[in-house]
């Protein structure tokens, strides 16, 4: 089983590598006009589906951008949250924020709400960055582990936030791994195939 564990941990670090040199790859206008689409995917979607209770989170720069989508929703008066890390769990949690002024500079130097944080039943709709998914809803993250310990203890709605490379057809897995509900590609948001 360790050399199992191996085996997958040596192959999720291989894509991790070849997903970033191919973000690398991309041009500042390509990553602007995939923030864009998305952003507008994803409105349109909250819309249809009437949900009032959102889990964003703030890019590191090879992540889709989401201040547009952010900036609408707070004008619609609806309500955010994005992560706070909490040193003594090493494990993040998510606050409350009404406006870019609400946030100071945390972990990795990524804003985080100042208020005070929430139970994840809150939130009725999660949006989880990764490096790449697969039809599956399977995640390549960066290796922390910090969005599978959050989606193992959310009951709502989750979507992987997909930058301009194309699904990949398999992400090697660990029994930890957790899958999201849908993936937003571009103008796209699938339903991913997680239960199968």
């Amino acid at each position: 089983q360790k050399r199992t564990r191996a085996a997958t941990m040596n192959r999720k670090q291989k894509l991790r590598e070849e997903i970033k040199q191919l973000k690398a790859n991309q041009s500042t206008d390509m990553k602007i006009d995939t923030s864009l689409t998305v952003c507008n995917t994803l409105r349109d979607w909250i819309e249809q589906q009437a949900i009032q209770r959102i889990g964003v989170y703030f890019a590191q720069p090879d992540e889709v951008d989401l201040s547009t989508m952010i900036q609408s929703c707070l004008t619609q008066n609806k309500s955010l949250y994005a992560p706070c890390y909490q040193s003594e769990q090493n494990a993040y949690q998510f606050a409350p924020f009404e406006g870019l002024d609400d946030l100071s500079s945390g972990k990795f130097n990524i804003p985080e709400p100042t208020q005070k944080t929430v139970s994840l039943q809150r939130i009725e709709l999660l949006l989880v960055p990764g490096l790449a998914f697969d039809i599956y809803g399977n995640r390549l993250g960066r290796g922390g582990g910090y969005y599978d310990r959050i989606l193992n203890q959310f009951n709502g709605i989750s979507i992987g936030i997909c930058s301009a490379l194309p699904l990949q057809p398999n992400i090697p897995t660990d029994d930890w791994d957790q899958a999201v509900d849908y993936i937003c590609v571009g103008h796209n948001i699938i339903k991913s195939g997680k239960d199968h």
